[in-house]
């Protein structure tokens, strides 16, 4: 049995200009995961896609913000909206690998870049919400992904 299998309840997506909400809600309780909306109308014709670094599964460290998390998905280059990018404290490079990162203890799915994140060898499993929904396992250090798509708006 895989992990999605044991999910028992439904996914709601949610859009507005800046982000996506993804509401899980099952038996026990609702979840609500922001999640950073990508723009398709939005296109940098002049940004290549990277080989990303880091895998889906992968465990990540923010190297300024410290938290802990895992890769789920990635982009070749930044695909946020400008208006999310200018807004942010910091503007990494957009041309470079971007990552769907479930952040550790929390409801968080953040959206960093790759000169933002360093591996983690702490071999300890993150605690999200979302694992069981885009994973299978965790074995050696890293979570098997799944077939389940990341959520693309």
């Amino acid at each position: 049995m895989r992990a999605t299998d044991r999910f028992d309840g439904h996914v709601d997506k949610l859009d507005d200009w800046s982000r996506t909400e993804l509401r899980i809600h099952s038996r026990q309780r609702s979840i609500r995961a922001v999640m950073i909306s990508i723009n398709k109308d939005f296109q940098d014709t002049y940004l290549g896609d990277n080989a990303p670094r880091f895998a889906p599964g992968q465990l990540v460290r923010h190297r300024r913000y410290g938290y802990r998390g895992v890769v789920v998905a990635h982009d070749g280059h930044c695909k946020a909206d400008p208006a999310w990018y200018m807004a942010n404290k910091t503007q990494p490079d957009r041309d470079q690998s971007w990552y769907h990162v479930l952040v550790h203890n929390s409801e968080i799915v953040t959206y960093a870049a790759e000169s933002s994140l360093r591996s983690d060898d702490s071999d300890e499993p993150v605690r999200h919400a979302l694992i069981e929904r885009f994973f299978s396992a965790f074995v050696d250090g890293k979570f098997i992904r799944n077939d389940e798509p990341w959520p693309r708006s």
